[in-house]
């Protein structure tokens, strides 16, 4: 008994290990395209500081790989997933040359879509948030800061949410929009390295582990006695 109990604990140990655990992600990107009021220019200071094509922008993502679903909708073209916003979901990003500091204060958003193999389209996982700032005037500006981890072999998308194999996809990039009084800055940037930084087994995996070493550790024991 204590051999099978053993057994489902560390299968269970493995599915949680493999489908449920906190990621983080450092990434730097390469700002690719600037827009004023949709208008494409070459840089801009608007949000602060001058910010220029080719400039680096940094960060981390953390997120929940067992987030839930809340609709999901397979259009037979693509397959597109929405899952819950968690506290879970972190995103920062930063600019240096620009004075940009982004860290998220409002909402945060998931979703995957992906599609057949031979589509034009790219299969993503993309991740938001919105950070909104009060004017000294009353006025108020919103930030959207939008990551999204892409694959174009639409090999290796399904309706998982991607674990570490993200650092293998092929399209990874940033979308960054402040939008003050009056105003509106656009910048797209190409992630240009990816790493994992952390990996944080939820809560219940470390119960598991606990049980299944316990089962294993009482088995050893009566074993050594007979």
């Amino acid at each position: 008994m204590q051999k099978f109990l053993a057994t489902v604990a560390a299968g269970l140990l493995l599915s949680q290990l493999a489908h449920a655990e906190i990621l983080t992600f450092q990434y730097t990107a390469k700002v690719s395209n600037i827009e004023e009021n949709d208008n494409a220019v070459q840089s801009s200071s608007f949000a602060g500081g001058q910010i220029s094509l080719g400039d680096s922008m940094t960060g981390t993502i953390t997120y929940d790989t067992a987030l839930p679903v809340v609709s999901r909708y397979d259009y037979g073209f693509s397959t597109d997933i929405t899952y819950n916003p968690l506290n879970s979901l972190e995103l920062s990003m930063q600019i240096p040359t620009g004075g940009v500091n982004f860290e998220a204060n409002y909402y945060t958003f998931a979703g995957t879509s992906y599609h057949p193999k031979g589509s034009s389209y790219t299969d993503t996982f993309s991740a938001g948030a919105y950070r909104y700032l009060y004017m000294p005037n009353g006025g108020m500006s919103q930030e959207v800061l939008v990551v999204a981890f892409g694959d174009s072999t639409h090999t290796k998308f399904s309706d998982n949410i991607p674990g570490l194999n993200a650092l293998g996809f092929d399209s990874n990039s940033i979308r960054y929009q402040y939008v003050g009084q009056q105003k509106s800055l656009n910048l797209q940037g190409t992630i240009t390295d990816l790493r994992a930084i952390q990996s944080v087994p939820e809560p219940e995996t470390y119960a598991m582990l606990l049980a299944g070493l316990s089962l294993l550790g009482l088995r050893r024991c009566k074993a050594w006695r007979a």
